[in-house]
């Protein structure tokens, strides 16, 4: 039954051709957008695994290279809050900039995407014998993303897309991948 109601807003989204945002070849159009998303995040070799829920905010300029073809870059701030096993937390608060690609010219669009940026990793945790580690460091991140473009109205897009980021947490022999899911909307000037 759900996949029965994904696929028919999937397909009313991609019949309503009448306002598909479609600017003019050459044309730069602003956009500020948020997200809200799903994470899972994880730290090799500290055994530490987390979930939770970030925001993220970003700001962007849109440019249409060709009828089928719209190069995006943004700023990006994120912050995902997540807990996990051995009573641990990690809160990463980011600022990236990303550069997507998106593809076609219907109501319906792919996007590939990729960022860079650094981070306030804060995160903690129980060692087996009960001590508690506390540590706030900054840390480089790369991403990549993935998604799809659901034209709501002309200026209006919602976007669904996932993402796998890194951040290699500086002067600490740590890492943190994350694996994310994320739903939001971009509104276009």
């Amino acid at each position: 039954m759900k996949k029965l109601i994904f696929a028919s807003v999937i397909a009313i989204l991609a019949a309503g051709g009448a306002w598909a945002y479609a600017p003019i070849t050459g044309d730069l159009s602003p956009y500020v957008s948020g997200k809200i998303g799903y994470s899972h995040s994880s730290a090799p070799g500290q055994g530490l695994d987390f979930n939770g829920v970030g925001l993220d905010a970003a700001a962007g300029v849109a440019y249409r290279v060709n009828p089928v073809l719209t190069w995006r870059q943004e700023l990006e701030l994120s912050y995902s809050p997540q807990w996990g096993n051995r009573d641990s937390f990690y809160g990463p608060l980011a600022g990236m900039v990303n550069t997507y690609l998106d593809f076609g010219n219907c109501n319906v669009r792919p996007y590939i995407g990729a960022g860079l940026g650094a981070s306030l990793a804060n995160w903690n945790w129980k060692d087996a014998n009960g001590a508690e580690h506390d540590y706030s460091r900054g840390a480089f991140n790369w991403a990549l993303s993935a998604g799809l473009n659901f034209d709501l109205a002309r200026n209006l897009i919602l976007d669904a897309g996932l993402r796998y980021s890194r951040a290699e947490v500086l002067h600490a022999n740590a890492a943190f991948q994350t694996f994310a899911g994320t739903l939001g909307l971009r509104y276009m000037f």
